[in-house]
């Protein structure tokens, strides 16, 4: 959540940076720390904007850099979080158990309406406990994502967090919200709550009947968009166009360019060679400690020695999916991935340097989601070995698929 923040307070006035959907809030406490770090990022942002322009390239070569590596990081859900909760103190054993055999073919049909990830629009117009009642409902249907627009008029992100912790920590525990505008627009969704399934585009505007929704999705032979009950327009800035207003106003496209040729000169590559047949293995991603964890009071709240894997209590159901956006066939094959309707992330071992930013944003915009670099921690904790791979949850394992010529090929 901290390299979250500081890369939302450090990019806030730069352009286009809002397009891909980010985590924002997880309902974890803002502790001392991340309180006093939110408001020095929040001074420097101020500095950036206006009020004090002493160094403002070096800012800027620093915020670009910032929002280009949240960009490059898995966002703060899924295996990163289910991999890194323990502390530096922790001595990760990964048993990785491999067996050679011919990997199931991903024909990339969408998942059925009952496993299909929704997107339900909430907006704090809604009101607070019409909010914590909408929480819940996504937390007990499980396959939900809950987005806002972006934060209210003449709020700076610091101040949404705050706004948003005592809800998400006190009356909806484990509870997660992400700031997704280009969802919006891509719904078309100005009223809330609306419940918006992107396969099929068909919407429910003021209801949070998820079940209801999700069996009109199967019994209904053409789905529809209809209005079920009251909605409230929706409070908050499109935080795309915020910041693009913002970057406007501070005319730094020319620094804004160098910044981004410099990132992707110098951004590190996880290398991996193409698959040449398939395969398919199991990985352990339980860790053990090597020493006690303890709290900010000194409290022991995990021995040394205890075993640790968060696939137990916190299912990961999102899809990975790790292939070289340079190689044609690799690009072509996970373009169709897109069309099944499983929540995916998309992660890829190269990158056209030459192109730079250009490049990425072509890639981004053909796969219609966001596209991240793959890291070299994560590769190493998955034991990756080849591209293409999908990794998915199978019980407290974690299934690594290597994708060969004959497979990739398949439509």
């Amino acid at each position: 959540m901290c390299a979250l923040l500081i890369a939302l307070v450090l990019a806030w006035p730069l352009a286009g940076l809002a397009d891909d959907g980010f985590a924002f809030l997880r309902g974890r406490p803002v502790d001392a720390a991340t309180q006093a770090l939110i408001e020095d990022l929040t001074r420097k942002a101020e500095q950036v904007t206006g009020r004090g322009r002493e160094d403002g390239q070096a800012m800027l070569d620093r915020a670009q850099a910032a929002a280009a590596a949240l960009r490059a990081a898995p966002p703060s859900t899924g295996i990163p979080e289910v991999l890194d909760r323990a502390s530096a103190a922790t001595r990760t054993t990964p048993q990785a158990r491999s067996a050679e055999t011919p990997a199931p073919v991903d024909a990339g049909t969408p998942a059925p309406p009952q496993e299909r990830e929704l997107v339900l629009f909430v907006s704090w117009s809604m009101g607070e406990a019409a909010l914590a009642d909408t929480l819940r409902e996504a937390m007990a249907d499980g396959h939900t994502r809950v987005v806002v627009r972006g934060v209210l008029p003449g709020e700076r992100i610091g101040d949404a967090v705050r706004r948003l912790a005592p809800l998400l920590r006190q009356r909806v525990q484990g509870a997660s919200i992400d700031v997704d505008p280009p969802a919006f627009r891509q719904a078309g969704v100005s009223e809330v709550p609306t419940i918006w399934d992107p396969v099929t585009g068909a919407q429910w505007r003021g209801s949070v009947a998820l079940a209801a929704f999700r069996r009109h999705l199967a019994e209904a032979r053409a789905p529809v968009s209809e209005a079920m009950g009251p909605a409230v327009q929706v409070t908050e800035v499109d935080l795309g166009e915020l910041m693009r207003a913002q970057a406007a106003r501070l005319d730094v496209a020319g620094l804004q360019e160098q910044a981004y040729r410099r990132f992707w000169e110098r951004a590190a590559l996880v290398t991996l060679p193409a698959a040449a047949r398939s395969a398919e293995r199991l990985v352990d991603p339980t860790v053990w400690l090597s020493a006690p964890v303890h709290d900010a009071r000194g409290q022991v709240i995990a021995a040394a020695g205890t075993r640790i894997n968060t696939l137990e209590t916190h299912p990961w159901r999102r899809r990975l999916i790790v292939f070289d956006v340079t190689d044609p066939a690799q690009f072509a094959w996970a373009l169709r991935r897109t069309q099944d309707g499983r929540p995916t992330l998309f992660l890829t071992t190269q990158v056209d340097r030459a192109a730079s930013w250009d490049g990425w944003q072509a890639s981004v915009k053909a796969l219609g989601q966001p596209l991240y670099l793959l890291q070299a921690q994560l590769a190493q904790r998955l034991d990756l070995r080849v591209v293409p791979s999908v990794i998915e949850q199978a019980g407290a394992l974690l299934r690594v698929r290597e994708i060969g010529p004959a497979e990739l090929r398949l439509q």
